[in-house]
């Protein structure tokens, strides 16, 4: 009898342990998703998908790729503003 219940609680330590690690790998976060859809929004991509190998296509995409800037409006900084 305490055989089968240590082998019963060995099971389901496995069990939600494969259960973590599976849902750990899958999860994707939501600046991953947003990154990612701001890339496939720009004309690069659009682009390079349509099957345009330019040079410049290209030179493009690797320069506007920092994910940092992906989705983000460039504002001009205003030097002094109002007083």
């Amino acid at each position: 009898m305490l055989a089968h219940s240590v082998a019963r609680r060995v099971t389901f330590l496995i069990a939600v342990g494969t259960l973590v690690a599976a849902t750990g790998c899958i999860h994707v976060s939501s600046r991953v998703r947003y990154n990612g859809e701001a890339m496939s929004s720009t004309w690069q991509y659009r682009s390079f998908m349509l099957g345009d190998r330019s040079p410049s296509t290209l030179r493009a995409m690797y320069y506007s790729s920092d994910a940092r800037n992906l989705g983000h409006r460039s504002v001009a900084y205003p030097a002094f503003g109002r007083w």
